[in-house]
């Protein structure tokens, strides 16, 4: 089924909040100008079978897109990635500052990164994350809660990396943060 998109050309951020509806994904694609119409969006996922399949996250779409592309782009959860490389010797004070020009808050920041709870199991002695975010490139997800790292009320930022090339602390604290 060829569908196409709306009229605008333009790249267009569209943020994608966990639990939506399709149909309100739909009128947010429409008001962006990037679908004519929010049913037809509706309609055409549900004929693909993809309903409960649509991903949470930040895309880039562009007006030129068709409603395949779209679709298929949220099905894969191709989210815009925030990436930024902590230097070595980089406190948590400057780790906060380069996040922050990534998006993230310094506060949501530093509140994630000074939660010791993510490496209670690694360290139950430690009063934050300070030696555990090592020298790496991580992926920011822009967001309240990215990183998905702090649990409850926190709902901040902190920093996920891939890991490669760090040791098994550093590997470890990457999949607290995942967690």
């Amino acid at each position: 089924m060829a569908a196409c998109a709306g009229p605008a050309i333009r790249r267009s951020p569209v943020v994608v909040a966990q639990g939506a509806g399709v149909l309100d994904i739909g009128r947010q694609l429409q008001q962006l100008g990037l679908v004519r119409h929010p049913e037809v969006f509706r309609f055409y996922v549900l004929s693909r079978g993809e309903t409960g399949r649509l991903r949470a996250g930040e895309y880039a779409l562009e007006g030129s897109m068709s409603l395949e592309q779209i679709v298929d782009k949220l099905v894969r959860g191709d989210v815009v990635r925030h990436v930024v490389t902590f230097p070595e010797g980089t406190n948590l004070e400057d780790m906060a500052r380069l996040a922050a020009v990534k998006g993230i808050p310094v506060e949501a920041f530093l509140a994630a990164a000074r939660n010791p709870e993510l490496i209670k199991d690694l360290d139950p002695d430690a009063r934050d994350l300070e030696g555990y975010l090592f020298p790496d490139t991580y992926d920011i997800p822009r967001g309240r809660r990215a990183g998905g790292a702090a649990r409850g009320a926190h709902g901040a930022a902190l920093p996920r990396g891939d890991g490669a090339g760090a040791g098994p602390a550093a590997r470890a604290a990457t999949r607290c943060a995942r967690s």
